[in-house]
C-alpha cells in the first residue's frame, strides 16, 4: 500500500504535467497570434469587446467543478489582453484622484497587468488623453461623477469616440450596477445581448418616466435613465436594449421628445455583463 506522501507526490506530478500542458497551449496560441499579426501587417492592437464578451459567456456556460467562475474569467481576460498587446500599442488612461481608486481597481481586474496604464490628474484629463489619441482607452466613473466628463464625451462622439466596455463585467447578482465605463475609438460587435447608451440635452424632461415613455414611442426598449448635472447644465443618459442604428434611433428619439430636445447623441454600446448564479459564484 502506498503511503499518503507517495500519493501526494503522484498527484503533484500530475499537476505539474497539467501545468506543462496549459503552458504548451499558451505557447501554441501565441504562435497563432503571431500569424494574425503577420497577416494584418499594420502593427495595431485590435480590441474586440463583443468577441471578448462572447468568449467569457461561453466559458462560464461550460464551466464545471469548484474552481470559481470569476477567477476563470479573470484568467482569460489576462490572456486576451496580453495577446492584444502583442499586436500593437495598447494603453489605458486613468484618473489618479483618490476618489477614483475603485475605477482603477476595476480597470486592473478587466484589462489585466500588461496594457500600459497612464495615470493622470482627473477624469477630464483621462478622457482628453484618449480624445488626443495618446491612449487607446480611458476608464471613467459611471456614478454621480459622470457629469465631470459627459459634456466632453458628447463633443467628442462625432470623432468616433464610444463607450465600449461596462465594468465590472462579471457581477455577483443582478443588483450590481455599472461602476465604470471604458471609452475609445473602438467598434464593439453585437453579441445578441447588448445595451446602447444615449445622451440627451433636453432641459424640460419631467423625469425618468417621461424619458422612458419617449423612448418607447421611438421604438426603443428603455432599461435605465437618469439625470446628470454637468457644468453646462443638466443632461440625461438613457440606456436601451440592443444596438439600434445610431442615426435612426437618435432621430426617432428626438422626434418623440419634441421641440425641447436640443441634442440626442449615441454614446456607444456594450455587451450585457455576466450575472452569476449562486453555484457559479461558489464554483460548485
Amino acid at each position: 500500500m502506498s503511503s499518503p506522501n507517495t500519493q501526494l507526490d503522484g498527484l503533484r506530478q500530475q499537476i505539474d504535467s497539467l501545468d506543462d500542458r496549459i503552458h504548451d497551449l499558451l505557447i501554441e496560441r501565441s504562435g497563432m497570434i503571431e500569424q494574425i499579426i503577420a497577416a494584418k501587417g499594420d502593427g495595431q492592437a485590435k480590441l474586440r469587446p463583443g468577441r471578448e464578451a462572447e468568449i467569457a459567456r461561453r466559458l462560464v456556460g461550460r464551466h464545471q467543478g469548484h474552481f470559481p467562475a470569476p477567477s476563470l474569467v479573470r484568467i482569460w481576460r489576462e490572456i486576451i489582453n496580453a495577446f492584444t498587446c502583442m499586436q500593437g500599442p495598447f494603453s489605458i488612461a486613468l484618473s489618479g484622484a483618490a476618489v477614483d481608486r475603485r475605477v482603477r481597481e476595476l480597470a486592473r481586474d478587466h484589462f489585466g497587468g500588461t496594457p500600459e496604464r497612464i495615470v493622470v490628474e482627473d477624469t477630464e484629463a483621462a478622457l482628453q488623453a484618449v480624445i488626443d489619441g495618446d491612449t487607446t482607452l480611458a476608464v471613467l466613473p459611471w456614478d454621480e461623477r459622470v457629469g465631470e466628463w459627459l459634456g466632453m464625451m458628447i463633443g467628442a462622439a462625432e470623432s468616433g469616440l464610444r463607450t465600449c466596455f461596462a465594468l465590472p463585467f462579471v457581477r455577483a447578482h443582478a443588483g450590481v450596477g455599472t461602476a465604470a465605463v471604458a471609452v475609445g475609438r473602438v467598434e464593439s460587435e453585437p453579441t445578441g445581448s447588448d445595451r446602447s447608451v444615449l445622451a440627451i440635452d433636453h432641459p424640460t424632461i419631467e423625469g425618468r418616466e417621461a424619458l422612458a415613455a419617449a423612448a418607447r414611442q421611438a421604438g426603443l426598449e428603455p432599461l435605465d435613465g437618469h439625470r446628470i448635472d454637468c457644468a453646462a447644465g443638466p443632461l440625461w443618459v438613457l440606456e436601451v436594449a440592443g444596438r439600434p442604428e445610431a442615426a435612426e434611433a437618435t432621430a426617432r428619439l428626438r422626434d418623440a421628445l419634441g421641440t425641447g430636445a436640443m441634442r440626442v447623441v449615441m454614446l456607444g454600446a456594450y455587451a450585457e455583463p455576466i450575472v452569476l448564479s449562486s453555484e457559479e459564484k461558489a464554483g460548485a
